[in-house]
């Protein structure tokens, strides 16, 4: 499969990537963004585990992101994304990104997409009254199964867990976190090793 089949982006930003000043992290946040503007559709980090049916405040809105407020700004979570074709706030993130990798060669902030909305958001009062139309679920919500790995597994909290939320983002680095994988008895044991994620 050749990426280049499904989105179009300029050539110095496939120049950039192959040269390594683009990380795949980061090229990663183009092509979502990419995608979502002339698509729409709802991008999911492939290390995010669905244990339900979506919500309608996140398939029946012309936008849903996880976000959380800090210092008086909302910082996005860049790993679930649903949105509608053409959304000014989506496609103007994108066209920031395109701008920004126009004109450097290294990455200053590992949050620069998230910078990047906050410009958007910030560009004209319509986008502003779009950002404050977005329905606020704080990224947290999708982490409390992250959070809880190591603890003792139990039934009666993984059903709290799930009626909590049905987006859980997870990593394949469970080990750099500190997540002791061959733990018995643990979340992560009964949930990844048993393979018994329903309750």
């Amino acid at each position: 499969v050749n990426l280049r089949d499904y989105v179009q982006l300029p050539d110095y930003i496939w120049e950039k990537y192959a040269k390594g000043v683009i990380s795949k992290t980061h090229m990663s946040d183009v092509v979502r963004f990419a995608l979502l503007s002339e698509k729409g559709g709802i991008w999911i980090d492939s290390t995010t585990l669905l244990t339900g049916f979506l919500p309608t405040y996140i398939t029946d809105a012309p936008l849903f992101v996880y976000h959380s407020d800090q210092f008086g700004s909302s910082l996005l979570s860049v790993n679930f994304i649903s949105s509608c074709a053409h959304h000014p706030l989506v496609e103007d993130t994108f066209l920031l990104l395109l701008e920004y990798w126009r004109h450097e060669n290294r990455t200053v902030d590992y949050n620069t997409t998230a910078l990047m909305w906050t410009i958007a958001t910030r560009k004209n009062e319509i986008n502003s009254k779009l950002w404050r139309e977005v329905l606020f679920v704080p990224t947290g919500l999708k982490e409390i199964l992250f959070n809880t790995l190591s603890k003792p597994f139990s039934k009666e909290k993984w059903e709290q867990i799930q009626s909590l939320s049905p987006v859980h983002k997870l990593t394949y680095k469970f080990q750099e976190f500190g997540i002791d994988t061959n733990a018995p008895g643990t979340f992560y044991h009964q949930l990844f090793v048993l393979d018994n994620v329903t309750p």
